[in-house]
């Protein structure tokens, strides 16, 4: 970002992968070494809206009250400017929020994070070879990082062989393996076994459901009972959610979606439908 000839930069990555969380981390090391004249941090959502991003950038700015035009102002008074939209799905025009940017105001940076490439180079148009992408955790790695969060715990001869094997079913996720290992965290062994079954059914039944691939089904009727029986048990663990108004609804979370993905391609392609 420091490059005078970079007016935009991204980070992708699949969920789970850390993305928000090494864009906090950018966002605190630029300011602590005082990179940038200001920095401004906008967390995103899946269906953004103008009017709500200006006004999360104004009052970063210390504005009020503010119009585009005013908002745009107040920008080019910043000599040098960071601002870093996180989790951005779609193109946003930059122009409508009012954040002039290029040979417009070659002092204002921006730093995007998606979970797809396209949306970077395509549709909000920052050159490849500046987008960078996050991977998932070597097998080291990911033990490290559970390890870390466990704390003494996996010391324990007990547990540690149980430990290794809940780290690996966490499909080398960093933030799946802070959540199981927050989790687990000061539990017992009996907890332990628990929390492995758990995840080792979800790794096989989901994605074996996931990829349709339902067995000794002879029958529209079957198959319906064999997939409410499989639902009411992925409920049961809270792998899937029921929505809050809608009793014949269900949802997945980010997280679990995106381990049930990268185990069900794991024996061939598959296709997501959103």
């Amino acid at each position: 970002m420091m490059n005078p000839h970079v007016c935009k930069a991204g980070l992708w990555g699949m969920r789970g992968v850390g993305k928000s969380t090494l864009v906090k981390e950018l966002e605190w090391k630029t300011v602590k070494d005082c990179s940038f004249g200001i920095v401004v941090s906008v967390e995103l959502s899946e269906s953004p809206d103008v009017k709500t991003i200006q006004v999360k950038i104004a009052e970063s700015l210390g504005m009020k009250k503010f119009d585009v035009e005013t908002l745009c102002e107040r920008i080019f008074k910043e000599e040098s400017i960071l601002i870093i939209m996180d989790n951005i799905w779609e193109r946003l025009d930059l122009i409508e929020v009012g954040v002039p940017f290029g040979d417009d105001h070659k002092g204002c940076k921006l730093l995007f994070s998606s979970r797809n490439l396209n949306v970077l180079t395509q549709e909000m148009n920052v050159e490849e070879q500046f987008c960078f992408k996050l991977e998932v955790l070597s097998e080291k790695e990911s033990w490290s990082l559970f390890e870390k969060q466990v704390g003494d715990a996996v010391k324990d001869n007990n547990i540690r062989p149980t430990a290794l094997k809940v780290a690996k079913a966490c499909c080398d996720l960093p933030l799946l393996l802070i959540t199981v290992a927050n989790a687990l965290k000061n539990k017992r062994l009996s907890v332990w076994n628990d929390a492995l079954q758990q995840l080792t059914r979800f790794n096989h039944k989901v994605a074996f459901w996931s990829l349709g691939l339902i067995e000794d089904i002879d029958s529209l009727a079957h198959a319906r009972k064999r997939l409410d029986s499989l639902v009411t048990e992925l409920k049961s663990a809270c792998l899937l959610l029921e929505e809050e108004d809608e009793n014949e609804f269900i949802k997945m979370h980010d997280i679990v979606h995106e381990v049930a993905r990268r185990l069900a391609s794991r024996d061939q392609p598959i296709f997501a439908v959103k």
